[in-house]
């Protein structure tokens, strides 16, 4: 029994289905997804990805591939230009899908950031195989990774990228605001604040993608509901509009799950959740059946303070910006952020954040998902994104 039918959860899903597994996958909304959910929420005809938008690590590692994805229906387009900047003075960067051409507008800016970031990125390149085979396997030890590390120059390396801050790493390697500016946003994307000491490591993988960063054709949706098939076609079943009230547990052991209408399921192997450990331990399971060291660790978990503030749009045209007569192709770019000049406007805003109080710098991000996939949007017309990043709680 799978409790949850977002796309983490639709995976483990799909993997015991095909391993000869009976399956069954529950999800409350009437939508199967999860954060990856596309929907009509401004004017008939147009879709929005009300969460997850764009799509950077699924080819990452080997899920699309283990669980041939695109043979039930999940197909992807990688914009050629993806990310930019438009500036207050007029000029803007973007950062296309090859190197050659990220490193002829980072000239533009600064010939030293360019040769950093070339480096930055063979270094990367050099630490992913050692990082997916952390990714993709079962968990270990939090001191192996170190231990690893630490008998190599470049592991080393690695491991004070890792204990850093992408601010401090960016202001050791570059030296124009423009370009940390950039950088700092991709960082972001990543759902951490540009500051945290410990989240250096995304600094590196954010920029340089394997395969680029993906747009979902059709939406997000897509995604989950290729995995959906992927069950149902080795003999699983897939439910919305099923609520899970409670695992039932007895000795020890989850035995099953009580639906909200009364009706109980029996596990045969084993009960999994997509939902996040709060509600799964807490309320599904309840604290009184569950050893007091699992209780403390839900109980000091918190969540990012960093939120996002976010506006769908039904566009009659593109985006054009005024920056594109000094960089042409921010007409054509996928997400073009623009307020940001510099590291200062992200001290400011996630100063802001900090206090609980709405950003007084304004410096969203606005993503045109129908440049690269005309799908989403009646013919002619097109969808925008816009964030802003935000205090969840004021």
């Amino acid at each position: 029994i799978i409790i949850g039918g977002g796309h983490n959860g639709l995976a483990c899903g799909a993997y015991l289905a095909k391993a000869g597994l009976k399956v069954i996958v529950l999800e409350r909304w009437k939508l199967l997804g999860g954060g990856c959910i596309t929907e009509e929420v401004t004017l008939p005809g147009f879709k929005h990805n009300t969460a997850s938008n764009y799509h950077g690590w699924v080819h990452y590692g080997p899920v699309y591939k283990d669980l041939e994805l695109e043979k039930y229906g999940s197909k992807y387009v990688f914009p050629s230009v993806a990310f930019g900047m438009a500036f207050s003075d007029d000029t803007g960067f973007v950062a296309h899908r090859h190197m050659q051409g990220i490193l002829s507008e980072l000239s533009r800016f600064s010939e030293k950031d360019a040769k950093a970031f070339l480096a930055l990125r063979d270094q990367f390149v050099r630490f992913k195989e050692v990082l997916k085979g952390f990714l993709f396997s079962p968990p270990q030890q939090p001191s192996a990774l170190p231990a690893l590390l630490q008998e190599s120059h470049e592991g080393r390396e690695l491991l004070r990228f890792a204990l850093s801050s992408p601010k401090n790493l960016l202001n050791e390697l570059f030296e124009s605001d423009k370009v940390k500016s950039w950088l700092l946003l991709t960082t972001v994307f990543a759902g951490i604040a540009h500051d945290i000491i410990g989240a250096g490591l995304f600094l590196p993988a954010m920029t340089v993608i394997e395969g680029g960063w993906g747009c979902s054709v059709g939406g997000s949706i897509s995604l989950p509901l290729a995995m959906a098939r992927v069950i149902e076609a080795n003999g699983g079943v897939v439910r919305t509009n099923s609520h899970v009230e409670r695992i039932v547990v007895e000795g020890g052991q989850a035995k099953g799950v009580e639906l909200a209408d009364g009706t109980r399921i029996t596990a045969r192997k084993l009960v999994a959740s997509n939902v996040e450990p709060g509600q799964t331990l807490m309320k599904m399971v309840g604290e009184d059946k569950l050893p007091q060291e699992a209780t403390l660790q839900v109980k000091r978990w918190r969540a990012s303070e960093m939120a996002l503030f976010t506006v769908h749009l039904a566009l009659k045209e593109p985006p054009h910006w005024k920056a594109a007569d000094f960089c042409p192709d921010l007409d054509r770019c996928w997400g073009v952020g623009f307020g940001y000049d510099g590291p200062d406007e992200f001290d400011s805003q996630f100063g802001d954040i900090r206090r609980g109080i709405p950003p007084r710098t304004i410096a969203p991000f606005l993503v045109t998902n129908t440049l690269y996939d005309p799908t989403q949007a009646p013919e002619g017309k097109h969808t925008g994104v816009l964030w802003q990043f935000a205090c969840y709680d004021l």
